[in-house]
Parts: structure tokens; C-alpha cells; sequence
């Protein structure tokens, strides 16, 4: 498994309010692959994007789906939290 793998899963994550993949959007900042753990960074198109939380989660079950013997370490960068998320 290489990053190229794991690109390749995340295009199952779709943003919610678009509709396209987070790969195609450009979201993924960052992929790195180990041989225990996955690390995925994530930067939101907007600080303030009401949909972060929800795409987070969404590329831990994806990747661990697919990839269950790794840990998954998901970074989300650039965004603030509301108060009704933090």
C-alpha cells in the first residue's frame, strides 16, 4: 500500500455540500503512509466549514474500512471551531 492507495479511497469521501470527492476539491493536504499508521491532513476550503467534523470522520471509517490493521491519524488544519463543535 502506498499513498497513491490511499488517494485513491479517499475519493469515497464526498463533501457534503458539493458533492465532489475531498481529492478532486484539493482538500488533502498531506498523505503519509507508514507501517502501522496512515496520517491524512485535511484542510478545509473554508475556516468555518460547517461540514470539517463530519469529513473527518468519514475518512477514518473509509480508510479503516480498507485499511484495518493501520492506524488512521486524521489532522484537520485551518479550520476554527464553533462553540457548538468545541
Amino acid at each position: 500500500m502506498n499513498r497513491e492507495d490511499v488517494l485513491e479511497e479517499l475519493r469515497a469521501v464526498k463533501d457534503p455540500h458539493t458533492g465532489l470527492d475531498i481529492v478532486q476539491m484539493g482538500l488533502v493536504e498531506d498523505v503519509e503512509v507508514g507501517e502501522e499508521e496512515i496520517r491524512v491532513t485535511i484542510r478545509p476550503t473554508n475556516p468555518f466549514c460547517p461540514s470539517a467534523l463530519f469529513i473527518v470522520e468519514d475518512v477514518k471509517r473509509v480508510l479503516k474500512d480498507r485499511f484495518p490493521d493501520h492506524e488512521i491519524d486524521v489532522q484537520l488544519v485551518g479550520h476554527v471551531l464553533s462553540d457548538e463543535e468545541g
